[in-house]
């Protein structure tokens, strides 16, 4: 009995030991072909939503309601999804997604899009996402042995950042080709090409008794509840996890204004620094399978404490005088931090996945998944608000020594250990 255990804790790290796992890696196929998809939607719609306001403060709104299903609804889903089968819920949610970005394509084809009708189609699509995530999250057990959560966590996001990149890389192209429309188009049919893929994955779902109302579903949800709290890794990961989230947040809420401002730069290297982060978070994810030597918990506490010295070094950039030197370096620093992030992003998932109980993994996905999405709208302020009182490039530099300290702290923190 001792040896079948040793065995089975026995880590895979090689991405040939997924070769078997046919069920997981149509999983991918479908992951891979949404990322693919909302990279592009990613652009054209922002496009779109500037083109139909023309006002940065309603397009700023439309953009915040996109968070209010994820932080509100999420950790609801997460307890409905844990009482029905989740293939079922991942399916009709991507054709759900599909049906609505196609009808904001025909809208806009027709003239007839208005901000009231894009917030509403932005709300729904981030309703359905709220209940397609925790139920992809919560059918992972089902599709991948335990021993190759980290391996496929890493395989997962390594292709699925890949068709970021292309996505990014293309979607000027696509856009001047067929227009926003025809690159929202093609996102919804990457919606119903991934639920196609979905249908054909077979699932070991044992059918559980359904919620009985609201009284049950909120009991439910006091069981998740109850769940991390008595967990003090989970705790831990989700401050980690938060973190993670503020050290990106400055990058994203004022990486536009830092480039214009302060690096001369213009949309080209505003596109640059984008590839070059994704890439690096795509490199991270595969190689992090490779650094099987190093514990996690020092793994992810380094490459936080070193994204966050990166970040800060944001400062001394506007410094170099040649404007070339002075875009390399940036987008190099980025290319750089990116590797961290991809690393931390899979030993962040794969520890999720072992050491959260399957029956309640639907429910502690929703909650976990809302906590570190509210971090993102909270560092959004927080950098607004600094930004009004000091430099953007202080700014980088303040939030960077605030994560180093934090990182410093967390690597103290005993239940990590587990990681």
């Amino acid at each position: 009995m001792d040896k079948e255990i040793q065995v089975q804790d026995k880590e895979a790290y090689s991405y040939r030991d997924l070769k078997d796992q046919k069920q997981y890696l149509k999983l991918i196929g479908a992951n891979v072909v949404n990322r693919l998809g909302d990279s592009l939607d990613a652009i054209a719609f922002s496009w779109i939503i500037y083109e139909i306001t023309s006002s940065a403060s309603l397009m700023a709104l439309i953009i915040a309601i996109n968070y209010i299903p994820t932080i509100i609804l999420q950790p609801i889903a997460g307890v409905i999804v844990d009482s029905i089968p989740k293939k079922r819920v991942m399916v009709l949610t991507d054709i759900g997604r599909g049906v609505i970005v196609a009808l904001v394509a025909l809208l806009y084809m027709n003239d007839s899009v208005t901000p009231l009708i894009l917030a509403l189609c932005t709300f729904l699509n981030s309703t359905l996402e709220a209940f397609r995530i925790p139920a992809g999250l919560a059918i992972v057990p089902k599709l991948l042995d335990r021993d190759k959560y980290t391996v496929g966590s890493a395989l997962n996001s390594t292709l699925s950042r890949i068709c970021e990149i292309i996505g990014l890389a293309s979607a000027g192209a696509v856009i001047a080709l067929i227009g926003s429309h025809g690159a929202l188009l093609i996102d919804a049919g990457t919606f119903f090409i991934s639920s196609i893929i979905i249908t054909t994955i077979h699932a070991d779902e044992q059918p559980k008794q359904k919620t009985a109302g609201a009284f049950s579903i909120f009991h439910q949800f006091a069981d998740g509840l109850r769940f991390v709290k008595a967990n003090p890794l989970l705790v831990a990961m989700l401050l980690l996890g938060m973190f993670m989230n503020f050290g990106m947040v400055p990058m994203s809420a004022l990486g536009t204004a830092y480039i214009v401002d302060d690096l001369k730069g213009g949309p080209g290297v505003l596109s640059a620094f984008q590839v070059a982060l994704v890439s690096g978070m795509a490199l991270g994810s595969f190689v992090t399978p490779k650094l099987r030597t190093i514990s996690k918990k020092r793994l992810f506490i380094f490459c936080g404490f070193a994204s966050s010295v990166l970040m800060s070094q944001f400062i001394l950039l506007p410094l170099i005088n040649t404007m070339i030197l002075r875009i390399i370096a940036f987008v190099g620093v980025m290319g750089i931090t990116g590797i961290f992030v991809g690393i931390q992003n899979v030993v962040f998932s794969a520890a999720f996945m072992r050491h959260v109980d399957q029956s309640v993994l639907g429910r502690v996905g929703g909650i976990t998944n809302a906590t570190l999405s509210a971090a993102m709208p909270l560092g959004a302020l927080l950098c607004s608000a600094a930004a009004a009182t000091m430099a953007v490039p202080t700014v980088f530099l303040v939030a960077g020594i605030f994560l180093v300290f934090l990182y410093i702290i967390m690597g103290s923190v005993k239940s990590l250990d587990a990681l």
